[in-house]
Parts: structure tokens; C-alpha cells; sequence
């Protein structure tokens, strides 16, 4: 009990590093871009909006996050696992 609990707290708190940090950034390239219309800020912009999802998965999702999804054999799964 006490591994599942380690994990759950690691993953929150990875997912808290990743996204506070983003949507720091996102709120200043954001201003810059439609205030003063800077195009590159804009862009920036888009890239950081990805590891800001990322990290709101794994606050959310917590253990779950780690969790492998479908089967990857070949045999009627997710994958190419039987090539």
C-alpha cells in the first residue's frame, strides 16, 4: 500500500512541476502576443499549451497515469506488435 501511495504522490507532484510552470509562461506569451501582436510569442505560445495538458494529466489522473493502455501482441490490439 504504501508503493501505491509513493507513486500517486510522485505523479502529482511531477504534474504539479510541469504545469505551474506552463501556465506561467502561456499567461505571459499570451499577453504578448495579443496585446502588442508578436507573432513568435504567439507560436511559443502553442508549444507550450502541449506539456501544460500533459502536466494537468497527471495532476488529475495521478496513478492512472502510469497505466499501460490496450494490448500491443497483434492479436486484434492497439499497435504493431505483430509485425
Amino acid at each position: 500500500m504504501a508503493g501505491k501511495r509513493r507513486i500517486l504522490e510522485r505523479n502529482r507532484v511531477t504534474g504539479l512541476l510541469i504545469t505551474v510552470p506552463s501556465i506561467a509562461a502561456e499567461v505571459f506569451l499570451g499577453t504578448l502576443a495579443y496585446r502588442d501582436h508578436m507573432f513568435w510569442a504567439y507560436i511559443l505560445c502553442m508549444f507550450v499549451l502541449g506539456p501544460c495538458f500533459v502536466g494537468l494529466g497527471m495532476l488529475i489522473m495521478g496513478p492512472h497515469f502510469d497505466e499501460a493502455g490496450g494490448e500491443t501482441k497483434g492479436d486484434g490490439g492497439i499497435g504493431l506488435g505483430g509485425l
